[in-house]
């Protein structure tokens, strides 16, 4: 599982080094994420010994690659989407907002206040422009958030 902290964690150190990532997915979610933390590149899992070399001499040349299981129209869309204004609390929140569990439980466990799920909650509403929980449900299995296997 790709782990977002890790790639913050090596831009912040190391700003100019390069990442050339294989995901075990290809959500939008995911891609358009990792491309905001600032990797240069994803390769498919299992591709052959040439591409490899390819992606690297690409990620060295041009600063980026993709292959051709990811979308060029998902890096278009980056920049811009609305993925990228969701704060890591307001993940968390929609995340836990997927499952059964009430507005107070899953205050306890993100150890904040009601009204705090309530802002993070109304801002979610705001942003992706829904008007329910259950579209926000909605949202997050569109997107790729949670996997359907999940809820």
């Amino acid at each position: 599982m790709i782990n977002y902290a890790t790639i913050r964690h090596i831009k912040q150190e190391w700003p100019d080094l390069k990442i050339l990532v294989i995901p075990e997915f290809n959500s939008e979610f995911g891609v358009i994420k990792m491309i905001n933390l600032g990797v240069n590149g994803f390769i498919a899992k299992g591709s052959k010994q040439y591409d490899i070399k390819n992606a690297l001499h690409s990620v060295f040349d041009k600063d980026y690659y993709y292959s051709a299981s990811i979308p060029e129209v998902v890096f278009r869309k980056a920049k811009s989407s609305v993925l990228l204004k969701i704060t890591p609390r307001e993940m968390e929140f929609l995340s836990l907002c997927c499952t059964d569990q009430g507005y107070k439980t899953i205050a306890d466990k993100m150890k904040i206040s009601v009204r705090t799920i309530e802002s993070y909650r109304n801002s979610l509403y705001d942003k992706l422009r829904v008007k329910s929980r259950m579209g926000l449900m909605i949202f997050a299995l569109k997107s790729g958030i949670i996997p359907p296997a999940r809820l």
